[in-house]
């Protein structure tokens, strides 16, 4: 599928209305709009880039969420000197959906690659949560060669959590309140429930054919599922205590912490 960049402008994240959420004003500054054609479709890309000369971070969050809640992977020092890029979806918070766009993770897999030509990205960092573990599985799938590690936050199954936290309800509620085009969102969710329930998912993460590329799933410790037994021996294991599926939500400083020691540790 050809995708290139036609052009971009500087533009502010809008306001989330109907949630308690809100992007702080220094960090909505630096937030763009880009538009790429994706199989000839013009998509927007509402995106935030920093400049770096160590491996790219590339975050994919998952469809309850958005880029705004990793806002703080910017900000840290331990990830200083390091390029990073966040973006949503097209449907996400008011990130215009173009005619004729067919939403699914394929077509999201296709704008990361459009993202990661863009920036001409190579040996880069991939933090997936949920929906955006399962795009990233599906990238590093097809371009093992551009991922140096892949960071999956329960993004290869059912989660089902064993108590339902405050955060699950809040971001499940968000889901359809939040200025996201519904029929979109709809779309993306289909086709996610389609690879979870198929069982796909596991065995492209954990696929032999990648095994250039390193592999660490991370869960809350409300979590279970059989994804955990599959992934011992075959992918690094980290827990974030006391958290569910929203886990940088729910502990957040033990998680950002911890991703940092991931993305640090060779």
């Amino acid at each position: 599928m050809a995708v290139r960049v036609i052009w971009e402008t500087h533009k502010p994240m809008p306001k989330v209305r109907g949630t308690k959420r809100r992007v702080p004003r220094q960090a909505a500054r630096k937030y763009r709009l880009t538009r790429i054609m994706l199989g000839g479709t013009p998509v927007n890309v509402r995106l935030r880039h920093r400049p770096g000369n160590k491996a790219p971070i590339v975050i994919l969050p998952g469809l309850a969420c958005s880029q705004a809640d990793f806002a703080r992977v910017f900000r840290m020092p331990e990830l200083r000197g390091h390029e990073i890029i966040s973006f949503d979806y097209p449907g996400q918070f008011r990130a215009l959906v173009p005619k004729g766009f067919r939403p699914s993770l394929e077509s999201l897999a296709d704008l990361t690659k459009a993202v990661f030509d863009r920036f001409k990205l190579k040996n880069a960092i991939i933090v997936g949560h949920s929906t955006g573990g399962a795009i990233g599985t599906l990238f590093a799938e097809r371009h093992p060669e551009l991922v140096d590690t892949l960071i999956n936050m329960e993004g290869i199954g059912w989660f089902m959590p064993t108590r339902i936290r405050p955060s699950q309800i809040q971001y499940s509620m968000d889901l359809f309140r939040t200025g996201h085009d519904r029929k979109t969102i709809e779309g993306y969710t289909d086709s996610l429930y389609d690879h979870y329930d198929s069982n796909r998912l596991p065995g492209r993460f954990l696929s032999r054919d990648a095994k250039k590329v390193r592999k660490v799933f991370v869960y809350g410790s409300d979590g279970r599922g059989d994804w955990r037994k599959q992934a011992e021996g075959k992918a690094e294991l980290v827990e974030i205590p006391d958290a569910g599926h929203f886990m940088f939500k729910d502990n957040p400083n033990y998680f950002f912490r911890k991703l940092a020691e991931i993305i640090n540790r060779k």
